[in-house]
């Protein structure tokens, strides 16, 4: 079973505080995962043994805001999370006092002063996460209504690919093939369906390529490397494979899973060659419903 980070009330932070080690505090909205909060994450596990993020409550009135319990399902779906912690702009201090980070990294562009409390006697020390050009969700708007993509990131966003045991054939893998563009709530809710029926999920991601000729010139948003990053950032990804192709049959061929999932949302006659691949080797093709309203398109849609 796939544990969830701790979503702790604030009466609950000091608690929490008191029975583990060394904590990292990752301030920011999580409206989307981007470079900026990615990088954080990762500066925060290098920093400390345990992560928490402190998820600014404060709704925005822009229309690509997400509200605060998808925010908060979603913070809570990512790996090396221990906790989730809801806090307001005015209970930010008192919120990071209660924690005593070690470490605490506030959103990128922020102004890190109201989080001086984070300075406690237990040698706390402030990180500033480097302003890149895809820091926050609305640079990454900015970008899209600009053209400006795929928006460069960090060169350390390697793919992150999964090394298949063929010899394992207990195990029940998984796959399931996409963009994964910009990752949302109905992202997540896909993917913990999918995961939960075997024993490992292995995603099949387009390469930017292939995502141009099939979604236009100004996609993807992210590049590769980043979208493989991404999508193993998820508590329910074991790994992923990028292909070239227009459609994921080939990779499908070489290594045969036993379910294959498709989007409650994609057109079942065009998975028919898939499902005679798939069943080939004894396996199966599965749907899940996807969460109504919500696409990288629409949320692309909500921006002009």
């Amino acid at each position: 079973m796939i544990e969830l980070a701790r979503q702790l009330e604030v009466g609950e932070i000091a608690d929490w505080r008191a029975n583990v080690g060394d904590v990292a505090v990752v301030t920011g909205r999580f409206d989307i995962l981007h470079p900026g909060n990615m990088m954080a994450l990762r500066m925060a596990s290098e920093h400390a043994e345990n992560v928490c993020i402190a998820l600014e409550a404060d709704d925005s009135s822009e229309r690509f805001a997400r509200s605060l319990d998808e925010r908060l399902e979603f913070a809570s779906s990512l790996k090396n999370v221990a906790a989730v912690v809801v806090i307001s702009s005015e209970a930010a201090a008192n919120a990071c006092q209660a924690l005593q980070p070690y470490t605490c990294l506030p959103r990128p562009g922020t102004d890190p002063t109201p989080l001086a409390a984070c300075a406690t006697e237990h040698a706390s020390r402030l990180v500033l996460v480097e302003d890149m050009p895809a820091a926050s969700t609305r640079k990454v708007a900015e970008a899209i209504t600009t053209g400006a993509t795929p928006i460069p990131v960090p060169a350390d966003f390697p793919p992150c690919e999964q090394s298949l045991d063929d010899g394992d054939h207990a195990k029940q893998l998984v796959t399931v093939n996409g963009c994964f563009d910009i990752l949302h709530i109905a992202h997540v809710r896909f993917l913990k369906q999918a995961r939960a029926m075997g024993d490992e999920l292995v995603v099949l991601m387009n390469s930017d390529e292939s995502v141009r000729r099939y979604k236009g010139n100004d996609r993807p948003v992210f590049p590769a490397s980043f979208r493989a990053a991404a999508i193993c950032a998820l508590r329910y990804v074991d790994g992923v494979r990028l292909f070239e192709d227009d459609t994921p049959v080939r990779i499908l061929s070489e290594i045969q899973p036993a379910v294959h999932v498709k989007g409650g949302s994609y057109d079942p006659d065009r998975a028919d060659h898939e499902r005679t691949l798939v069943e080939s080797w004894g396996g199966r093709i599965e749907f899940c419903p996807m969460v109504e309203g919500y696409s990288t398109t629409n949320w692309l849609e909500s921006l002009e």
